[in-house]
């Protein structure tokens, strides 16, 4: 029991840090995404020999049950916020069944660039790149 604690602790710090990381604009903080969904996948298998196979099976269905709303909640935020005119342009919505089937496979992927676009669309300030601003220089010819 004990095990299976410390392996689910561990896969959620590994979501958790996956999530803020995917946040920054700096590509050698963003990398560690990688390796967040890296250490998931890898706990993943890993609960299968710790917790056995049917709870593995159970947390990682939940899991990816929990990626797909996340990710349909931002698509659906993303679609309010616009406005009508960009629709001829954009893709069908995708549906909650095929965004199951994806997540099934790779929740991880999903969750973390779902809360990055969500955390996009309702703090777009807040994550926008920050552009350093020069001083203008002054001009000696005039002097």
């Amino acid at each position: 029991m004990t095990g299976t604690i410390v392996v689910y602790c561990l896969m959620g710090l590994a979501l958790l840090v996956g999530s803020l990381v995917s946040l920054s604009n700096q590509p050698g903080i963003r990398g560690w995404r990688n390796l967040a969904m890296l250490s998931i996948f890898v706990l993943g298998i890993v609960s299968l020999f710790v917790a056995g196979w049917m709870t593995a099976m159970i947390v990682w269905f939940s899991c990816a049950v929990a990626s797909a709303l996340l990710y349909k909640l931002y698509d659906l935020v993303a679609r309010s916020k616009h406005s009508s005119d960009e629709e001829e342009l954009e893709d069908p919505p995708h549906s909650i069944f095929t965004l199951l089937m994806h997540s099934l496979l790779v929740w991880p992927l999903i969750f973390l660039e779902g809360f990055e676009y969500l955390c996009a669309e309702l703090f777009p300030a807040a994550l926008a790149p920050r552009m350093e601003v020069e001083a203008p220089a002054e001009d000696e010819s005039s002097a």
